[in-house]
């Protein structure tokens, strides 16, 4: 229960963390999934975070359908 509850505090900290850059007007996307590289911050830093070592590095995606996007990634399990 506590490693679960640790983990969902992980994720949430990262989810109100993680920020995508935008660079001018996106370009629509066809349907379908991509392959994402990416790195998770420590907040106001260039200093990866210590969350980054509870995920696939190589999970990210990004998955197109009718102009919705969704980003996913892989949590490692931390025993």
């Amino acid at each position: 229960m506590k490693r679960t509850l640790s983990l969902l505090v992980l994720l949430f900290a990262f989810l109100t963390i993680v920020q995508l850059p935008v660079v001018g007007a996106a370009e629509e996307l066809a349907d379908g999934n991509y392959t994402l590289d990416f790195v998770i911050y420590k907040q106001g830093t260039n200093e990866p975070s210590v969350m980054y070592d509870y995920v696939d590095k190589d999970s990210g995606t990004l998955r197109v359908e009718n102009n919705k996007k969704y980003v996913s990634f892989v949590m490692k399990q931390s025993e």
